[in-house]
This record gives structure tokens, sequence and C-alpha cells, in this order.
């Protein structure tokens, strides 16, 4: 049979056999699986190649095929969000963002241009938290910080973005530039015109290509009333983005600040047609230029384009358009009811009750112009002032006043100048108490959001009865200061006066200093609060018996109070108000001594 039998054979070859194929197998898996990896890394696939040499849309979409081929890929999903990050796509961006950190990615690197997505959308609280979970990451990372600055300001949180932008400007790097910018708008957020005009000055110099950083200067020139260099400013800009109706509509401010009627009216009139966010405001300063012009008519018509949604130029267009149709009356009304638990006599000499009671106070004021003239106003005028008090009817008090008065707009730097005369007639007890001629001079200055009325008046005056011993002139000093606080609707009010009394008797002269500090904030769209506190001090010789007659010696009195009021303002011209006032004085003499706790509501009428 041979060597070997055939099934010998069979057995042989089928190992022999298997053998081979699994040795082939090898070899086939050895070169084949280095091509697998190769073709699941995106890093060697050209289309990654080509999809960062891309721009704009077709950036993006290449990336969004690589994200569905590589859905794994954290750096694929990251360079994908900055595609679509640099398309506007903000919301689609964030979540590529957010994706990239859960496969694996930079968690500093995620965070920040998270942070950066949710500033665009103008979700500056997530933006900050972002921010802060990358200097987290990389405490080092100033980008990170610099972000933080930028959503605290986008939070109205202007103080504390201050603080980093300041700590950022002191750097040495590109940074220190762009951190002086933001503090500048920190600045203007806190009312701090002239250190941000310095800054954006300087950082405008610098760049002098920077066109948006040249307008944020011009800008902050014309809040502070230096309307001259915004008009050397702006118009290369204009030209240069004519369409730009906020660099258009800051140029014809100043044009119309420095009496360029024309000039301004022309440019408003560009603005109006644009339809856009200062439509509204150009309307109305179209109107006020006709109206410097003589063109009253079409000053009316101007006005009447205001659009009643935006209640604050369309409030003040109403009123321009009653002044142009000649509704030529003022009419005040002024009422409060309340409790008094110590109660003060009425009139120029104090004198405390210790009694507790109820009132009724009303002041009543009706004008009406006689006389419009482009360079005077003229007034006449009736006034009613009445304290009645149900039981203490001793105490009650009114006052009739008529007036003249003279409005003198434009004066020199005041934008106001008012003289006035009025003849005052007063009651204590419904008997004749006071004759009053008084001459009033003021004048009223506007700077930015600064306010300052000041002046004097002079007044001779005849008391009856009781109290003849107080006739004689009186005068007084005054100011006023007013300032619009930044953030929101809110102001600051100071007010001081020193008054002079001289009378025929000695003893009766007296020397009055005043001081009121008053913050009011407007709380919702129709609520208002206000605080307010002052101190006066009288000083004024006094009668003391002694052993040969009588004597003068010195006396002065401290007076304190401190008040908080509520008003809702129901519609444009009436509104409610409530109202709580602690008042005490202090006195050598025991009879002028007091303590007073005041409440009221009422309601107040203007129109």
């Amino acid at each position: 049979m041979g060597r070997f039998s055939p099934r010998f054979r069979t057995n042989v070859a089928r190992p022999v056999r298997t053998v081979l194929a699994r040795c082939l197998l090898i070899v086939f898996a050895l070169h084949a699986v280095p091509a697998v990896l190769a073709a699941e890394d995106p890093a060697n696939d050209p289309a990654l190649a080509a999809a960062r040499k891309a721009d704009g849309a077709a950036k993006a979409e290449a990336y969004r095929e690589l994200a569905r081929k590589y859905p794994d890929s954290d750096v694929v999903r990251y360079e994908f969000g900055e595609a679509l990050y640099a398309t506007g796509a903000f919301e689609p961006s964030l979540e590529a963002f957010r994706k990239a950190e859960t496969l694996g990615h930079s968690a500093g690197r995620s965070a920040l241009m998270a942070g950066k997505c949710l500033k665009k959308l103008h979700r500056n609280k997530e933006a900050e938290d972002e921010y802060r979970r990358a200097l987290k990451a990389d405490p080092s990372n100033v980008a990170a910080e610099y972000g933080i600055g930028e959503a605290l300001l986008g939070q109205g949180r202007a103080k504390e973005a201050a603080e980093i932008f300041r700590r950022l400007a002191a750097r040495t790097d590109d940074w220190a530039p762009y951190a002086k910018e933001y503090l500048a708008y920190c600045c203007t957020e806190l009312g701090d015109h002239v250190q941000a005009e310095g800054l954006l000055k300087e950082q405008a110099e610098k760049r002098p290509g920077d066109a948006y950083l040249t307008y944020e200067w011009a800008k902050s020139l014309g809040k502070l009333e230096r309307h001259e260099e915004v008009l050397r400013v702006m118009p290369p800009l204009v030209m240069a983005e004519p369409e730009d109706e906020g660099r258009r509509y800051l140029l014809a401010m100043a044009q119309y600040k420095t009496k360029a009627y024309a000039e301004a009216l022309g440019n408003f009139e560009r603005v109006a047609g644009q339809k856009g966010a200062y439509a509204n405001a150009a309307h109305y300063y179209r109107g006020l230029c006709l109206e410097s012009l003589g063109r009253g008519q079409e000053a009316d018509a101007a006005y009447a384009e205001v659009d009643a949604k935006e209640k604050v130029w369309f409030d003040a267009a109403k009123d321009r358009r009653d002044a142009i149709k000649g509704k030529p009356y003022r009419v005040f009304l002024d009422f409060l009811s309340g409790y008094d638990t110590g109660v003060v006599q009425g009139g120029d000499e104090a004198i405390a009750t210790n009694a507790k009671d109820a009132f009724t106070q009303v002041f009543a004021s009706v004008e009406g112009r006689v006389l419009r003239d482009p360079g005077v106003e003229i007034w006449l005028g009736v006034q009613h002032f009445g304290l009645q008090y149900p039981d203490l009817h001793d105490n009650d008090y009114f006052e009739d006043s008529a007036l003249l008065r003279f409005e003198l707009p434009g004066v020199g730097p005041f934008r106001k100048v008012n003289v006035e005369y009025a003849f005052k007639f007063a009651q204590l007890d419904y008997q004749p108490y006071l004759r009053e001629h008084k001459v009033t001079a003021e004048a009223d200055y506007r700077n930015g959001p600064n306010r300052v009325k000041f002046g004097l008046y002079y007044a001779e005056r005849d008391f009856f009865r009781d109290s003849e011993g107080l006739t004689g002139p009186a005068a007084s000093l005054f100011v006023d200061f007013r300032r619009l606080l930044p953030l929101w609707d809110h102001e600051l009010r100071l007010r001081a006066n020193a008054d002079y009394r001289w009378s025929h008797a000695e003893a009766s002269e007296r020397f009055t200093q005043r001081v009121r500090l008053m913050y009011r904030a407007k709380m919702t769209g129709k609520l208002f609060g206000q605080l307010e506190t002052g101190y006066r001090r009288d000083d004024y010789p006094e009668s003391q018996k002694v052993s040969d007659g009588v004597a003068l010696r010195h006396r002065t009195d401290h007076q304190l109070f401190g008040e908080v009021r509520m008003e809702y303002e129901l519609w444009r011209h009436f509104s409610l108000n409530w109202g709580y006032r602690y008042e005490s004085e202090d006195s050598r003499r025991e009879a002028q001594e007091y303590g007073r706790h005041q409440i009221d509501a009422g309601f107040t009428f203007n129109f």
C-alpha cells in the first residue's frame, strides 16, 4: 500500500490547511487594522484639512458633515462650534462647545467659548458663570477675566466691572488698551463722564482707524456738553457710514445744541426717515428745529409723527404741540389729608401746641400766558394754600397770592431765567395775619445729568395783630442742585437756603439756614419712591427779663426731619401719593420744642 494510507494523508492535510488559513488571516489583520484606525481618526482625514481652510457658511457646512462622520470627536465638535460662532449662529455654537466638553475637550477652553456665545445672546448672568468656570480651570486666563468684566457690565453691575477692567488696564500687554476702553464704558454708566472721556480720547488717538471707538468718544463729549468738539469729530464718521443712524443722530444733536438749526434739521429728517431706533427722538428734535426756525405749523406736523408707544418722546411731543397750539395755561392741584401727633401753629412764628389732630392741606395754582415772544414769555397766575384742622381751628392757616412772571429762555449759559413779582395775603385762625410784596429772580442751568437752579428773593412784609412786631423786610438766597443718576431712572436732589428777616422789633429778627437732601427713584413703570431728610438752624435774639428791665440774648434752635413718600401715577397728569414724616425741634424755649409724627395720603393733578 505504500508508505502512507490515503486516510492518513487526509488527516495530516486538514491541520496544515487550517494553520495556513489562520496565518493568512493574522497577516491580513496586521495590515488592515492600522488602515481602519487611520480612517477613524479625523486628523488624517483630508476633509478636516479642507474644512480648516474654508470660510464662512461653507466652513460651517463642512464641519457639520465632519461632525456627522465623527460624532465622538471632541476636536471636530469644538472646531464646529468655532465655525458656527464666526457666522453668528451663537445658539448652535453654544451647543457645540458644550458637547465638545462632554466628549472630553478642555473644560477651560469650552467654558470660555460658551461664555462668549452667551454674551452675544445677551444672557449675561449665564455668561458670567461660564467665564468664572473658565477662570477656575485656568487662573491665568486673561480672556476669561475680561469676559467676566463684560458680563458684569451687561448686567448693570458697572462698579464691579470697573474693578476688573482697572486691574487689567494696568497690564503691559495687548489687553491693556481694550481694558481701558471698557473701563471708560463703566465710568459712563457710573456717571463719571469726565474720566470716561479722558480714557476714550486716549484710546481713540492710539487707534485712529477704530471708528467705533471714536464714535464712543464723541458720545462722551456730548454728555459733557462739549458740542463744538463733537462737530469736529463726527463728520468724517458720518461720511464713512452715511446710513448709520446713531452717528448721524449724534451729529444732529451737536448741531442743534450749537443752534445750527438748519443743518440739524436736515440730519434729523434723514434719521427719522430710516424708521429705526432713533426715529421718535429724531421726529421730536425735528419739531424743535422747526420751531426755532419759526416754522410752527411744520413743527406741529413733526411732533405728530412721534409714536405713542415711546411714552417719553410722545409726552414731550404732546407738550410741544400744546404749546404751539397756544395752550397758555398751567394748572396744579395738590391735596393731602392725614394725622399729626404734634400740631405746630402755622405762620412765620411756629409754636408747638403739643396737641394731636387730623389735618387737610391743599395747594392750588392756576397760571395763564398773556404774551409769547421768542425772547420772553409773560405769565399771570393765582395760588392758594390752606391748612385746616377739624378740632384745633386756632391753627388753621390760609394764603392767597397773585403773581406776574417773566420767563426768558436761553439767556447766556442758562436754559431759562425767571423774574417774578407776587402779592400774598395770609390768614391765621381766620384773621388777617400777613401781607407781603415779593420779588424773585432765579436762573436754571443744565449740564448733562446735572441741573442747578439758584436765585434770591426780597420781600416787604406787614404783619397784623399779635404778630405786628415781625413787620419788616426779608430776603433769601437759595440753590437747588439735581443730578440724574446712572443705570436707571433715579435722581439725587440737594437744596440749601439762607433766609434773613429784619423786623421793626429787634427781638424778632431772624437768620435761618436750611439744608434738604432728597433721593427719588422710579421703582416700576408707574410707582415712585422718595426719601428726604433735612436740617434747619435758626439764629435770633430773644427777650429776657432782667432786674432793670428786658435784655436780649442770642438763641439758636435746631430742627431735624426725615420723610418717606410713595407715588403712583394713575395717568400722565394724575397721581396718588402717601407718606410718613418725623420732625423734631430742639430749642432753649420750652414752648418751641416738639417731636411729631405725621402720616398722610392724597393726590396730585398737574396739567
